[in-house]
């Protein structure tokens, strides 16, 4: 149980912002209360669009497909860390600096800032870093956990070893410190990715959120 829940998924809309080349979010009405008895409504979609899992299959030919994410990956004790100084590409001595020796298993890293268009993401060192760390699970506040300009790395680097990414979730309300996430994808089987509905638990207990 927790003393409170924060939602940090983005709101899936018509109008939001999608990676470049994704398939844009789009809602229509298929049946209506007055002229059906119901309400029923189609979702077109991209696999990551908003708050949303990549699966190894995203970047990884023949890789598992989302629906194979261990589910204690994306459920546990969780630690926000705050790198909103960061600037650019985030590398190994700048992510070690801001990691207490014993952390949780599932990282969320804190970037948004109002006076910075792109979000700072992370370089391969970072990745490694990472994986030597045994890290169940690495959450972003920005579309990807690397550079546009990467070659996708930093992805292959993460997944092939198992490290779950969560990406485009909203840390803007979230103080740094330990929380309990809980982040399901849809059972695409198959999928490349999916989007999600990531929330944080404040345990009453807030040790429990550290176990």
């Amino acid at each position: 149980m927790f003393k409170k829940v924060i939602d940090i998924s983005r709101e899936l809309h018509s109008s939001m912002n999608v990676w470049p080349g994704d398939p844009k979010v789009r809602f229509a009405k298929t049946a209506s209360i007055l002229e059906d008895g119901v309400q029923v409504t189609e979702v077109s979609l991209g696999t990551h669009a908003g708050t949303h899992i990549d699966g190894p299959a995203h970047f990884i030919e023949g890789a598992a497909g989302v629906d194979q994410v261990p589910l204690d990956a994306v459920i546990g004790p969780c630690l926000v860390i705050d790198l909103t100084a960061a600037q650019g590409r985030i590398c190994r001595e700048v992510l070690d600096s801001c990691l207490p020796v014993d952390h949780p298993p599932r990282l969320l890293l804190k970037t948004s800032r109002s006076d910075r268009k792109d979000e700072a993401c992370l370089d391969q060192s970072a990745a490694h870093l990472l994986i030597e760390r045994r890290t169940k699970l690495i959450g972003t506040e920005g579309m990807s956990i690397e550079s546009a300009e990467g070659d996708g790395s930093v992805h292959r680097a993460l997944l092939s070893e198992g490290t779950v990414i969560l990406e485009y979730i909203d840390l803007r309300a979230v103080a740094p410190g330990p929380y309990v996430l809980i982040a399901l994808p849809l059972r695409l089987k198959g999928a490349d990715g999916s989007p999600c509905r990531a929330v944080l638990g404040i345990p009453f207990d807030k040790d429990e959120a550290c176990r």
